[in-house]
């Protein structure tokens, strides 16, 4: 890692792979870290781990070359998220907190932290394309939206991956328990016609439609698997599990393919 001081904020490049104006730039930003802790390298190592998952995810691992990753270091005056009267105010940079709207593993920073990080990014990298704020907290939880949220829970490579598909590629989530918002994306459908399917290209000849669950967890065979989008019935996911519905599985051809169509937007 390479580090130009700015005030009381440093940029780091966690792996730069070339102009910024011609690669989709990755930016993590410290938050709930104190100036010792940032001191330590705890931060540094959090952002390398992360970064190092991500190119072995794919489709981010056959693109290595089209991303860069930076990180942003600024200290905190209290170390970890601010739980508020539930378990102890924090005094934090970007103001980070779990229970969003009573989620319990909804970790989010607020439009005072989206302020926060938006000072440093135009700062640090303007031309900034996906960001994602690193949580000095071990308890689960993140968030999508245009800036993603992980924790530092021993998840959160997954975590940041997962939250990323939400913010780059407009993925949504492909689990069916309430806690979320669904929009029109990429990866659900309501439509059980293959000419009205988004993702019919993928799906092989003489695949039923419905899909039955019954094929094997991890072949990524396309189909139309019922739940989806926060509901049990009437919307439907592409393949049985991916990494929008399960931490841990890859996200599969539809998935891949929204990730690699908003690459070659952004770098176009």
């Amino acid at each position: 890692m390479s580090s130009i001081t700015a005030q009381t904020s440093q940029f780091v490049t966690v792996a730069g792979n070339g102009p910024r104006v011609e690669r989709v730039n990755v930016v993590l930003l410290a938050e709930g870290y104190t100036a010792s802790e940032l001191s330590s390298g705890k931060f540094d190592r959090g952002a390398a781990t992360i970064s190092e998952a991500l190119f072995a995810t794919e489709p981010y691992r056959s693109y290595r070359q089209s991303l860069n990753v930076y990180g942003i270091r600024v200290s905190s005056n209290q170390s970890g998220a601010d739980y508020g009267a539930a378990g102890g105010f924090r005094d934090t940079y970007s103001h980070a907190s779990p229970n969003t709207a009573g989620v319990d593993r909804y970790l989010t920073v607020g439009f005072e932290g989206y302020s926060c990080a938006f000072s440093l990014l135009n700062q640090h990298v303007p031309e900034y394309d996906i960001v994602v704020v690193v949580v000095n907290d071990s308890k689960y939880g993140g968030a999508g939206g245009h800036i993603a949220v992980t924790s530092t829970n021993p998840s959160a490579p997954e975590i940041a991956i997962h939250e990323i598909g939400h913010s780059f590629a407009r993925l949504t989530d492909e689990y069916e328990y309430s806690g979320g918002q669904a929009w029109d994306a990429p990866n659900v459908s309501t439509q059980t016609s293959l000419p009205l399917l988004k993702w019919r290209g993928w799906v092989a000849p003489g695949t039923t439609l419905p899909t039955a669950e019954t094929v094997s967890n991890g072949s990524g065979k396309v189909g139309l698997f019922e739940g989806a989008a926060y509901q049990t019935t009437g919307t439907y996911r592409p393949t049985l599990d991916s990494k929008m519905r399960t931490l841990g599985q890859p996200f599969y051809a539809v998935n891949e393919e929204a990730i690699v169509l908003s690459i070659y937007r952004t770098i176009a």
